[in-house]
């Protein structure tokens, strides 16, 4: 990571770490003593990285903020023992999939779409909401973020290095190497920390028990809640109420949800169709109902067939074929592999483990990309057979890979899944 406002590399502190360290220790271990956090830590710098649209319009740069390097060595220190103390005691919602060990986006749809498939087994369809909380992050109460933390049993010092971490923040935004004066941040846990992320899974926490209709599956501030009915009517009525439950909750804690970016979704077989409509509403603001949505970086469509997605996976996994062919000439076998698991097979494998059992028929043309990509790796001729390839160490088919990510699901989730 590049420095901030401290201008220390961190491979340059790297160089002394082992003369460094007892010293930090004993700083450190003041400071959570004491409950203190120091001010010259607390201030970020932040450079607009260009999405993309008008590069006049404010709203197409991401902000990117750098902390100083040792504000990072204290926070990881005080996360482990935060982390530790929560999951000793088993205090994290089994909702949250983000910002955790052993859990993340593959798990989260792997239950999602686990429960869904059960469902249309059972001749059921899922309704399902997807909710847009607008800049979460940026935007929590401290005040209601403390109290909650004393409800988790973190008091005393603790709490106090907690509240002097939120206090007294400030930014500087670089352009150009142009520094802005400082501005002060009263709201949201800081950017580019380390430990603002487990601060906001504790803030929501709570969100889970405001539902009494619905289940709910949470990533970071990606919330999402479903229901598996009959008939249209038993979902419009289980999910308009906890709809309005989701909205008082994110009005007593100063959220704010976007209907307009909020998508839903009704998932049921190809052949049990729902003649009656189904309505659902967010603050007076009607839900339309959607065909698909991408969710976690997967593409989701009502019947679960992955069409969408596998197109997406194939325009992006033949971009690296081109990257391929162009540097096959000109490097050697390793590095084309390497090339391979960047541009293709991270393509290929991201949650493959929710998708990749959808129809043969519908994997057919990534199996053929991926040969493609073996021959190119072997520098075999592009009409060789691919059997023999196949022998190419670390080189799994997308078929297989599914299969492995699938059974390899960790025992805390393992109970929940209908393995085929």
């Amino acid at each position: 990571n590049g420095p901030g406002l401290d201008s220390i590399h961190p491979p340059k502190i790297k160089l002394v770490a082992r003369e460094l360290s007892p010293i930090l220790a004993e700083i450190i271990n003041k400071l959570f003593k004491a409950g203190a956090f120091p001010d010259a830590l607390k201030v970020g710098k932040i450079t607009p990285v260009f999405k993309k649209g008008d590069r006049l319009s404010t709203n197409n740069y991401r902000p990117i903020c750098v902390l100083p390097f040792f504000s990072k060595v204290i926070e990881k220190l005080f996360y482990l023992r935060l982390m530790c103390y929560l999951l000793k005691f088993n205090l994290l919602s089994p909702h949250q999939f983000g910002f955790r060990p052993d859990y993340s986006t593959e798990l989260a749809l792997l239950s999602f779409t686990d429960r869904i498939k059960q469902a249309i087994d059972n001749g059921l369809l899922t309704g399902a909401v997807f909710i847009d909380l607008t800049k979460a992050f940026d935007t929590i109460n401290h005040r209601i973020l403390l109290c909650k933390l004393e409800s988790f049993g973190i008091v005393g010092p603790a709490l106090q290095f907690i509240r002097n971490y939120l206090t007294n923040r400030s930014q500087v935004v670089y352009v150009n190497n142009i520094a802005s004066s400082a501005k002060p941040v009263t709201m949201g846990v800081p950017q580019g920390s380390i430990l603002g992320p487990l601060l906001f899974l504790l803030f929501i926490n709570d969100l889970p028990s405001s539902l009494n209709h619905t289940n709910c599956l949470l990533y970071a501030d990606d919330t999402t809640i479903f229901t598996s009915q009959k008939t249209t009517a038993e979902l419009e009525s289980s999910l308009n109420s906890d709809l309005c439950n989701i909205y008082q909750w994110c009005v007593n804690n100063h959220l704010y949800m976007n209907p307009s970016k909020t998508t839903f979704v009704v998932f049921s077989s190809a052949q049990n169709t729902f003649p009656s409509p189904v309505s659902v509403s967010l603050n007076n603001h009607i839900i339309s109902v959607s065909d698909h949505v991408k969710f976690l970086g997967v593409i989701l469509d009502k019947h679960l067939k992955y069409n969408n997605h596998v197109l997406s996976i194939l325009k992006k996994a033949s971009f690296g074929i081109h990257v391929l062919i162009k540097a096959c000439p000109y490097i050697q076998s390793r590095i084309i592999l390497s090339l391979y698991y960047a541009y293709i097979h991270s393509h290929l494998s991201y949650c493959i483990s929710s998708w990749g059992n959808t129809y043969a028929s519908h994997l057919e043309p990534l199996l053929h990309l991926q040969k493609r990509a073996l021959r190119l790796i072997a520098f075999a001729p592009f009409q060789s057979p691919s059997t023999p390839l196949l022998l190419f160490p670390c080189f799994q088919l997308i078929f297989v890979h599914s299969k492995v990510s699938y059974i390899n699901v960790p025992p805390h989730l393992s109970w929940s899944m209908c393995f085929q």
